[in-house]
């Protein structure tokens, strides 16, 4: 598929934030070798080829100091993740995902919550984010309101690969 996608953008008041009552175990995400482990959420975004490369990027980023990185786990399985970015106030989240066995169990929201109050702790007032039209219903029970729409082009790799070879682009090493 390739065409228009349409993103809520939304956004939270940190100071009327009600925190969840979670009994998942949630932290920061300090254990990077596990992260680039095949399936793991922090590394859902990732081509298997370049899992070793998005690690080594999240955690160049990380040293910065204005960005964090959360897991949830579910029955000690890293079930869910988002980044954060925080920047004068406000609180940019981020690569939210959810290990596809483990969801619909409170991870994902409890990965934005700890989020969330640790950039409150930071000083932050805002919390902003993009949506996919799947995500909207936990981000509105979590308080964030639609504030506008953001158009972006989504691209199929599957399509583009077909597309290119269709054209007569052989990837290097294939078989005419």
């Amino acid at each position: 598929m390739m065409g228009p996608v349409y993103l809520p953008a939304m956004e939270l008041v940190l100071d009327s934030y009600k925190p969840l009552l979670t009994t998942l175990d949630v932290s920061l995400l300090v254990d990077w070798e596990d992260a680039a482990a095949p399936g793991h959420p922090a590394t859902f975004f990732s081509t298997k080829a370049s899992r070793l490369d998005t690690v080594a990027t999240k955690r160049e980023v990380e040293a910065f100091g204005n960005v964090f990185h959360v897991l949830a786990r579910v029955g000690g399985h890293p079930a869910s993740t988002c980044t954060a970015f925080v920047h004068e106030g406000v609180v940019g989240i981020y690569d939210v995902a959810t290990v596809e066995d483990l969801r619909r169990q409170g991870a994902a929201a409890a990965a934005i919550d700890f989020a969330l109050l640790r950039a409150r702790d930071m000083g932050c007032k805002t919390a902003i984010l993009q949506a996919h039209k799947r995500s909207v219903g936990l981000y509105d029970r979590l308080g964030f309101r639609e504030t506008g729409m953001f158009q972006s082009l989504y691209y199929s790799r599957t399509r583009m690969e077909a597309e290119a070879v269709a054209k007569g682009y052989r990837p290097p090493g294939s078989q005419p």
